[in-house]
């Protein structure tokens, strides 16, 4: 009896742990998911893809990125040693570090003043930013042309017109 007993409670703790376990598993999520769900999600071990943007914000050990994927931008809070390794920050000149966060999420931390965020346990980079060269197109080099050659006709009527009024006067 007694060993009918440890062994029901021994099925019992094992289960419970595979229940606990499978919990823990973080889940993929969008920008889109984190700002419509995010009662239900706070709390939560999530994983989110995203290009990093703006600047890198250092606050003692940690800092702040921006990680944009195709519906919005999320804050991230991560120790200074898995910032490090980003190279190349989102602007109008650079693609930035496609990265996977993956970390606590928070709806409304309390420690950061109530921002939403990610508290990132890891960060990993997938794809490596790069320079974006940005090339003027033939039209836009065309209406540039006319514009020049239209002022400096407007600036030749000027003086004309001007150098008339004085000789008049």
């Amino acid at each position: 009896m007694k060993i009918k007993i440890i062994f029901v409670l021994l099925l019992m703790a094992l289960g419970q742990s595979a229940v606990w376990a499978q919990s823990q598993q973080p889940r993929w999520v969008t920008s889109k998911e984190l700002i419509k769900d995010a009662r239900a999600l706070d709390g939560e071990a999530v994983i989110f893809v995203g290009e990093v943007v703006g600047d890198v914000m250092r606050r003692g050990r940690f800092a702040w990125i921006n990680v944009q994927d195709d519906y919005g931008t999320i804050g991230v809070w991560a120790p200074i040693d898995l910032i490090n390794e980003i190279t190349y920050l989102g602007d109008y000149d650079h693609k930035g570090d496609t990265i996977t966060v993956e970390g606590r999420f928070s709806r409304a931390d309390y420690q950061l003043n109530g921002e939403l965020c990610i508290r990132a346990a890891d960060i990993r980079i997938i794809f490596p930013g790069l320079v974006v060269f940005h090339q003027l197109g033939f039209l836009k080099k065309k209406m540039a042309l006319t514009f020049l050659i239209l002022t400096g006709l407007l600036m030749g009527l000027r003086f004309i017109i001007l150098r008339e009024q004085k000789r008049r006067a």
